[in-house]
């Protein structure tokens, strides 16, 4: 959060979403009725120090 995506959580999750929607959009595209686990995972970043 912070570095490549929103600072809030919720902008973060939101962002995570449409991504992961997307990506199984184009999985279903591709091979119709695949499978697909998806894990919103989101790893906070020290603005100061970039750590």
């Amino acid at each position: 959060m912070g570095g490549t995506a929103p600072v809030t959580v919720v902008g973060s999750t939101i962002s995570n979403n449409a991504e992961l929607l997307a990506a199984v959009v184009q999985i279903q595209c591709i091979k119709p009725g695949t499978g697909i686990i998806a894990n919103n995972f989101m790893t906070p970043m020290n603005m100061e120090n970039g750590v």
